[in-house]
């Protein structure tokens, strides 16, 4: 790795941060996600809606955020008998952004377990890509995020460059 070259260490001296720094990162996408899943359900559109392209969002009808009564009269008229043009939000990203965050906390929280990596080094080291479907997919889903992964991502990629 070029830090630990830079740095003047093994890399197994730095195992801890790799993995603490994935946990936190795992940590931090579940919060924003359960943020934003209490938001829907004080909404009234959870979980009905969560995987449903497009998706029902309720700060698109014009309700007061705490009117809990506007908003299931809304998601009646949704998803009743009469059809209603809105609101309805078109960012598909969500579903995808959930959908990448379950599959890698899936795929790293299974086969990162001590007796599996052990037992299939090479399963465990393919399935470590998945973050790269989580990375590419938090770009999608925030416009900002590269604010964020531009760091890392650019170390990883020189360090697989120069390998």
């Amino acid at each position: 790795s070029i830090l630990t070259f830079c740095f003047g260490i093994a890399w197994e001296q730095v195992i801890y941060v790799h993995v603490l720094l994935g946990e936190v990162l795992l940590l931090i996408i579940f919060s924003h996600m359960i943020s934003w899943w209490v938001v829907y359900d004080i909404q009234n559109s959870f979980p009905s809606d969560i995987l449903q392209v497009p998706m029902w969002f309720p700060t698109n009808s014009g309700c007061k955020y705490d009117d809990t009564q506007c908003f299931k009269d809304a998601q009646k008229l949704k998803y009743g008998f009469i059809e209603v043009e809105g609101p309805t939000a078109d960012n598909w990203t969500v579903q995808l952004a959930t959908i990448a965050f379950w599959l890698t906390l899936l795929c790293t929280g299974v086969f990162a377990q001590n007796w599996v990596r052990r037992k299939n080094y090479e399963v465990f080291y393919y399935l470590h890509h998945v973050y790269l479907v989580l990375f590419i997919v938090t770009l999608l889903h925030a416009a900002s995020a590269w604010y964020y992964l531009i760091g890392g991502l650019s170390l990883w990629f020189f360090d697989r460059c120069l390998r």
